[in-house]
């Protein structure tokens, strides 16, 4: 049964969901809401890692699920700005749960393989 916050997407077929409409509530892959209130998750649904928009950052010596970088290199990728990420935490909290936008990494993938190796889109 489909939820009326569930996210519906419109306007492409690319598989990576470039020049579509989204509209709903973002979705997030796996167990982005560790520990964070309830009521600070809301605004997502967990969603596969195969059509999540946004993904967790890895754990310290762990790799992303989806790219196998490390924790480090998405870290400075994000602080480079050529990945899109957020960071949801508790209302004055200093820690929380960084967040990278899936289709802002595989197009960062895409551009590096184009320079690197002339691959095409």
């Amino acid at each position: 049964m489909s939820d009326i916050n569930d996210r519906q997407e419109s306007g492409s077929s690319r598989p990576d969901g470039a020049g579509s409409v989204l509209v709903g509530r973002p979705t997030v892959a796996a167990n982005a809401a560790a520990g964070l209130a309830r009521r600070e998750f809301r605004a997502f649904t967990e969603a596969d890692l195969s059509v999540a928009e946004w993904v967790r950052l890895p754990a310290p010596r762990a790799r992303c699920r989806l790219t196998g970088l490390s924790r480090t290199g998405l870290n400075e990728a994000i602080e480079r700005g050529e990945i899109r990420a957020i960071t949801v935490r508790q209302p004055g909290a200093v820690r929380g749960v960084k967040l990278i936008n899936r289709t802002s990494l595989l197009t960062w993938l895409a551009r590096l393989d184009r320079e690197q190796n002339g691959g095409t889109e």
